[in-house]
């Protein structure tokens, strides 16, 4: 009997230890715009998972959101409340800081002008450091070509009889 006790409240210390401290997040990247050649596009890391937010100066720091095109940082923001949904603050006894918000999504945007030439490939990823309550993310890379407009169709209807 005493062996079964033992086990049982060895299992319930092992379920506590094991349990995750923090809240996951995910990242996900999207484009805005034409891929062209030489013109301007907006790349989005949309964050999802609770996580921490920026309220203005009193409010807990949020992780750094980092955007990386072809091989280079392209920026790095924080997830603020304006740009993210279901905001929820409350208010904190800590000597630093008043409040904190958490949001379990926010959309950081970076402009980005893809090289002029007749094509151009380029890779984006995006990277959330993490904050005090939640795990940072990595986005798959996705690959964007950029090309100039073709102008076959508007020829072959010109010139069609």
């Amino acid at each position: 009997m005493k062996l079964r006790a033992y086990g049982s409240i060895g299992l319930l210390a092992l379920a506590f230890v094991t349990a995750p401290a923090f809240a996951g997040t995910s990242t996900t990247l999207s484009i805005k715009g034409l891929a062209i050649p030489g013109k301007q596009v907006v790349v989005q890391a949309t964050l999802t998972g609770s996580h921490i937010v920026w309220d203005g100066p009193g409010s807990v720091p949020p992780g750094l959101m980092k955007l990386y095109g072809a091989g280079s940082s392209i920026g790095q923001a924080v997830p603020v409340v304006p740009n993210s949904t279901g905001v929820s603050c409350k208010l904190i006894s800590d000597p630093s800081f008043n409040r904190v918000c958490h949001a379990p999504n926010s959309i950081v945007s970076f402009a980005y002008t893809f090289p002029k030439g007749t094509t151009s490939t380029v890779s984006f990823y995006a990277h959330y450091d993490g904050d005090q309550d939640s795990d940072g993310s990595s986005s798959p890379t996705l690959t964007v070509t950029a090309r100039h407009p073709s102008v076959a169709p508007i020829i072959s209807t010109l010139f069609d009889d």
